[in-house]
C-alpha cells in the first residue's frame, strides 16, 4: 500500500515536471 502510494507520488511529480517542461518550451518557441 505504502509502496503504491510512493509510486503514485513519483508519477504525479514526473507528470507535473513534464507539463512544466512543455510550458517552458512553448514560451521559448514563442520568443
Amino acid at each position: 500500500m505504502i509502496l503504491l502510494l510512493n509510486k503514485n507520488k513519483e508519477n504525479a511529480l514526473q507528470i507535473s515536471l513534464h507539463f512544466f517542461v512543455i510550458k517552458m518550451l512553448n514560451l521559448v518557441v514563442k520568443l
